[in-house]
């Protein structure tokens, strides 16, 4: 009956526009840019690592918390009302050596509310 609920509540939100996401995935997602950026900070042997392009709609509507939570401290901010990233509006994860100078980057933008608005992906130019 349970199962039959939630499926009921699933279909009724996909109807009306939600998108609706299992948590699991989303965490799923966190963990697997986390582990990619890992890599690509600290590439074995001088090996270079590209990560995919992870679809990441699935952050959209996640809290700046949820976001340090999965993916640790930004790379970098945009340092606004203090000098943390604590209430900054974009955060950048470096998905690239930290020898390099640049490379692919995840921004992740917030809302006034403190979460994610949006978030892509900026290869350098």
């Amino acid at each position: 009956m349970r199962t039959t609920n939630m499926r009921l509540l699933f279909a009724l939100l996909s109807l009306l526009g939600f998108n609706v996401i299992a948590a699991s995935s989303v965490d799923a997602l966190l963990e697997t840019l986390a582990d990619r950026m890992r890599h690509a900070q600290s590439p074995p042997n001088g090996a270079f690592f590209f990560p995919a392009r992870e679809d990441l709609d699935p952050l959209i509507g996640l809290s700046r918390d949820q976001v340090l939570a999965g993916l640790g401290q930004p790379s970098s901010c945009e340092e606004r009302a203090s000098d943390t990233c604590v209430q900054s509006m974009k955060y950048e994860y470096y998905f690239f050596p930290k020898r390099l100078d640049s490379g692919r980057t995840l921004v992740v933008h917030f809302d006034t509310a403190a979460l994610v608005s949006y978030a892509e992906w900026v290869d350098p130019q």
